[in-house]
């Protein structure tokens, strides 16, 4: 059945699953095939000629046609892994009902190749195939009898019915022998019985004879006394003692009989042993025991050795049924037909190892009909990934920081002193009161000990939230500025000059850090629109914007009032400095970071996580970049909205949001990237998200536009 593939010039083959777009483009590299549609009478020579990798240089070839393959793409990496796309592509010449094809990706990674999930096609005729087998060992199975079935299954009836009468008539008969013997015994125990009640009657009149004539003697002797005159005493005694003399004497006078063991016959003695007591005779019935132990002895041997080897050859006879199992361990097992080309986009996560730089994929394909033929197509073209990881996008300038050095030097310090309310009277014991002056009494001693800075001043500016008046938050807050101010001066002036140094001023309501709480604060109900009405608050018309925003907003004003108002209640402490020792103005010094280049260097080497571990004390652009490759792009994103938004920025913002699902904002921020950098450009068909996003939005003439 296989004998056209023989003849057959087609194969199946593997490409990039690129469609139209400029996003969706390879790069050529050494695979220009060339047609002569010229002369097509010779399919044999045509085809020969473009497979053949030599050319017959004396001919002047009219080439009308050049096709050019992409054997060469870029793999994106996103969490340590490599996305490794290809459509396979089976043409319908090599599809028929009778044929199973099974398609084996190899992966190439340096000297090891490594095989991939395969994917098995089959024809109708071969599936039927497939399953009639399968429905021949299924019969085969079941018509091997379990070990628990044998009784039911290999039973000879006739010897085990003879063999279950015979125990029955044993049974039958030993309890007729006990039966009879029952009867003999009740028989000889009446004889007994009538034998000793004789005796014992005989000897019990005896002695009641003997002792009627001693009592006659007595009363003869009694009366013959009397007439005489003479005393009877002792007379009755007298002959009392010859009635029991005599009657201890003779044994027709005492001898009593009673049963004893020696007097039954030995057939007998185990009835007078038991008290005498018959009971009830067994019948010996047949138990479920011993009718599975004859049915046991009673099975055919042959039927059973003929079963256990079908057992044995269980293996044997799927092999046999089932030349062509089903498979589980494949990625796709379905069928194909041959009106059409069969195509199928294959997907593959590889993890990538260090020094990885690139891999390479082919296909091997072979064919089985249900003939049992079978033929080996030839490998497919090989198509190399060159590994486009994030780790490219790295800022290695980031490695040298900059740091500008100032003579006048301002340190900011926001301290949240507890005021009861619309109170301005200091308690040093009043909340945590004590731990925020500890906190500004830290920062001044510090700065206070450095030799190379010199206090210049420490500005106090108190601040309040909205609520209330305007006017008279501003006075609350600047009262509560020297209520602070005064403390110091009480109980600090002999190591501080608060008076020189200390100023206390008041900010009021601090809508702009209102402004600033709101941007972050997503779960508050209607933020936009109180978002909107606050940008628009000046010193006259705070207090009208707070109050419609309390009645048009009730719920939100009091999430406002809970968790947004606090933080705003503060005093903001400036410290205004100069280092004595510097005359110029200003100056730059270029620190080299060692350990932020080791961080950089575990990224190169795809060690994400150790070098998170370095970077994440820097918060900047590389740090968002090794957060994106650990698949963390909300957390990449937040760092990315606090720098400067570059080219590379833009680019890496547009990678995050894609991934977080925010593709209208990622396809905004990936043009910004090109109309800054427009080589960011040639970074785009590397990363399969700015690829999906140029397709998705359709951007490739808004680029060019940029260009």
């Amino acid at each position: 059945m296989t004998e056209s593939l023989f003849t057959q010039y087609k194969k199946v083959n593997i490409e990039y699953p690129y469609g139209e777009g400029y996003a969706d483009s390879g790069f050529a590299h050494e695979g220009v095939t060339a047609f002569d549609s010229s002369d097509k009478s010779n399919e044999d020579e045509y085809y020969a000629f473009n497979d053949s990798a030599e050319l017959d240089t004396s001919v002047v070839y009219r080439l009308d046609e050049i096709q050019v393959k992409v054997l060469n793409s870029f793999a994106s990496e996103r969490n340590g892994k490599m996305a490794i796309d290809f459509l396979i592509r089976v043409p319908k010449e090599l599809i028929s009902p009778s044929w199973r094809m099974t398609l084996s990706p190899k992966l190439i990674d340096r000297d090891t190749i490594m095989p991939l999930d395969e994917i098995i096609l089959h024809g109708s005729k071969f599936r039927a195939f497939q399953k009639q087998g399968y429905a021949a060992y299924d019969e085969f199975i079941n018509s091997i009898v379990e070990l628990d079935d044998y009784i039911d299954a290999f039973l000879d009836e006739g010897l085990y019915h003879k063999d279950l009468r015979k125990i029955q008539s044993f049974g039958l008969k030993l309890y007729y022998q006990e039966w009879h013997r029952r009867q003999m015994y009740q028989k000889w125990r009446i004889r007994y019985n009538k034998r000793h009640i004789h005796f014992n009657l005989e000897k019990d009149a005896n002695r009641a004879r003997l002792a009627r004539d001693y009592n006659r003697k007595a009363s003869f002797k009694r009366a013959g006394l009397r007439l005489q005159g003479r005393d009877t005493t002792g007379v009755n005694l007298y002959y009392s003692h010859k009635f029991h003399y005599w009657a201890n004497l003779l044994p027709k006078y005492w001898l009593h009989r009673e049963p004893n063991i020696r007097s039954f016959p030995a057939k007998y003695r185990d009835i007078y042993l038991a008290g005498d007591t018959l009971k009830p005779i067994s019948s010996y019935p047949m138990t479920e025991k011993d009718s599975l132990d004859l049915r046991k002895d009673r099975l055919d041997s042959r039927k059973i050795a003929e079963n256990e080897m079908k057992s044995d050859m269980m293996d044997i006879k799927f092999k046999e049924l089932v030349p062509f199992p089903y498979r589980k361990d494949v990625k796709v097992d379905t069928l194909f037909y041959p009106e059409h080309d069969f195509f199928y986009l294959y997907r593959h996560n590889y993890p990538i190892t260090p020094g990885v730089k690139k891999v390479r994929i082919y296909l091997k394909s072979r064919v089985d009909a249900i003939d049992m033929s079978d033929y080996t197509l030839p490998d497919s073209d090989t198509l190399t990934y060159v590994l486009a990881g994030l780790e490219q996008l790295i800022d290695t300038s980031l490695v040298y920081r900059k740091n500008r050095i100032y003579r006048s030097v301002q340190h900011k310090l926001a301290v949240y002193f507890k005021f009861l309310v619309n109170r301005h009277e200091f308690g040093i014991d009043f909340a945590d009161n004590r731990a925020q002056l500890d906190t500004l009494l830290t920062a001044y001693y510090r700065f206070a000990n450095d030799k190379d800075l010199k206090i210049d001043r420490v500005t106090m500016m108190a601040a309040a939230s909205p609520e209330g008046s305007y006017e008279s938050n501003y006075r609350l807050s600047e009262r509560r500025s020297k209520a602070v101010k005064n403390y110091l001066a009480k109980n600090y002036s002999g190591s501080i000059d608060v008076e020189r140094l200390f100023q206390s001023k008041s900010l009021g309501e601090d809508w702009n850090m209102l402004v600033k709480l709101l941007r972050n604060a997503d779960h508050i109900t209607s933020r936009d629109e109180i978002l909107q009405m606050a940008l628009t608050v000046t010193n006259k018309n705070a207090d009208a914007v707070e109050n419609e925003i309390r009645r048009k907003y009730p719920k939100s004003y009091k999430q406002m009032r809970e968790e947004l108002y606090p933080p705003i209640r503060r005093v903001d402490i400036l410290f205004d400095m100069h280092r004595p020792n510097m005359l110029v103005k200003d100056s730059v010094q270029i620190e080299y970071l060692p350990d932020y280049a080791e961080g950089l260097r575990l990224i190169k080497e795809h060690d994400f996580v150790s070098a998170i571990e370095i970077l994440k004390k820097y918060g900047d652009y590389n740090t968002a970049l090794c957060l994106a490759a650990l698949g963390q792009p909300e957390n990449a994103y937040h760092l990315l909205r606090q720098l400067e938004p570059t080219g590379n920025v833009h680019y890496l913002s547009a990678i995050v949001l894609y991934q977080m699902g925010r593709k209208t904002h990622a396809a905004n921020n990936l043009l910004q990237a090109c109309a800054l950098d427009p080589n960011i450009v040639f970074r785009i068909p590397k990363d399969a998200e700015a690829k999906a996003l140029v397709r998705e939005f359709d951007l490739q003439s808004k680029i060019e536009e940029l260009l």
